[in-house]
């Protein structure tokens, strides 16, 4: 397991673009830490909260590609 702060999950988040600035914001100032299994990125954090899915949940398997991201956000 590993852990992912959410200032790491906000700055893959405005990068990758396709999110709203307030939720960006939001995880920016918390706290939070997310505890995750190997290989999860924080970009997969993000697209998992923004669907209302627990990151502690995922798996590296279906973690998402940067191709993947880019096709899901322009989608």
């Amino acid at each position: 397991m590993a852990w992912i702060w959410s200032e790491a999950v906000a700055a893959a988040a405005h990068d990758q673009g396709g999110f709203s600035r307030s939720l960006t914001s939001e995880w920016a100032r918390s706290s939070a830490a997310w505890r995750v299994p190997e290989g999860v990125t924080a970009i997969d954090v993000a697209l998992a909260l923004r669907e209302g899915r627990q990151p502690k949940d995922l798996n590296p398997p279906e973690s998402s590609s940067r191709e993947e991201v880019g096709e899901f956000l322009a989608s």
